[in-house]
């Protein structure tokens, strides 16, 4: 069986919101891009989050992202306004559109869960049966900063590009395995 590390983000502006889908074989890709992009911009420590970071940290990291072996994708949806469609777009939609094979087993780690499961009362596995199309086995984290950080990248720079050229928009494009709108 065949095992995938998933990370899920989001970005949004008033007539956009994109996930971002971020997946590898490998579980500690995302710390290498990390720590790739640490020792460019020179520091040991560094919480990457596009609308904080300067230029300079942005297109390091972009590149670092850019450059590297990562897969990903962007879904387009509407906000989710209730336990149900945050269990479909989130990780029913997440999982029916990851190019991977039936019965692979997949580690998802979506930024802001907890929230949804403890201060909502969401029954995020009860709800996302009715939407999930694909057998695959999944298990849900619920924190892995570096991993977390890309998708925040991802999801941050598609919107961004939306609104605003830069010379990363088109090689992010280029790289999307898949594009996805939901309505």
């Amino acid at each position: 069986m065949k095992s995938y590390f998933v990370f899920v983000d989001e970005s949004y502006r008033p007539d956009i919101f994109a996930l971002s889908v971020v997946w590898t074989k490998n579980k500690t890709e995302p710390c290498k891009i990390k720590n790739e992009a640490l020792k460019k911009i020179r520091k040991e420590k560094y919480h990457f989050h596009f609308k904080n970071d300067d230029d300079e940290i942005r297109k390091n990291f972009m590149n670092t992202i850019l450059k590297s072996s990562i897969n990903f994708g962007i879904i387009l949806t509407e906000y989710p306004s209730s336990c149900n469609e945050y269990a479909r777009y989130y990780i029913a939609e997440v999982i029916n559109n990851l190019p991977v094979e039936e019965n692979s087993r997949v580690v998802i780690t979506i930024k802001g869960i907890n929230d949804w499961i403890n201060k909502k009362k969401c029954k995020i596995y009860e709800e996302v049966i009715r939407w999930i199309r694909k057998r695959i086995f999944y298990t849900i984290k619920f924190n892995d900063k570096a991993g977390l950080e890309i998708a925040d990248y991802i999801a941050s720079a598609y919107t961004y590009c939306k609104f605003q050229k830069d010379n990363f928009c088109e090689l992010l494009e280029n790289k999307l395995t898949f594009l996805v709108r939901i309505r």
